[in-house]
């Protein structure tokens, strides 16, 4: 289904249950495509970028996305840094906006 997106929700594993933090994604970018497959060179939209904080209230988070009335079939959320880990650990990722 199509969507016109608006937000996009980002979870991780508390710090407080943790013996490391360093997986955590850092700072992130959200794509908009309508491709049918991946590809490196496929047409997308930048809907926003963001950085999750690790020292935040909840483990939980929402950042806006900026779609400009475009709607997708299709999104791509990059993790561009985390907290110092050779990899990167994601709970759950949410987008939200409004069914065409």
């Amino acid at each position: 289904k199509r969507i016109v997106p608006d937000k996009v929700s980002l979870e991780h594993a508390s710090p407080k249950i943790l013996l490391s933090t360093g997986s955590a994604p850092k700072d992130f970018e959200v794509y908009g495509t309508n491709a049918g497959k991946y590809t490196d060179d496929m047409e997308k939209t930048l809907l926003g970028r963001g950085t999750y904080d690790l020292n935040g209230k909840s483990s939980l988070q929402q950042f806006n996305l900026k779609a400009g009335g475009k709607s997708f079939n299709h999104t791509l959320f990059k993790v561009k840094s985390n907290y110092g880990e050779a990899y990167t650990c994601i709970y759950r990722i949410r987008i939200h906006g409004s069914e065409l």
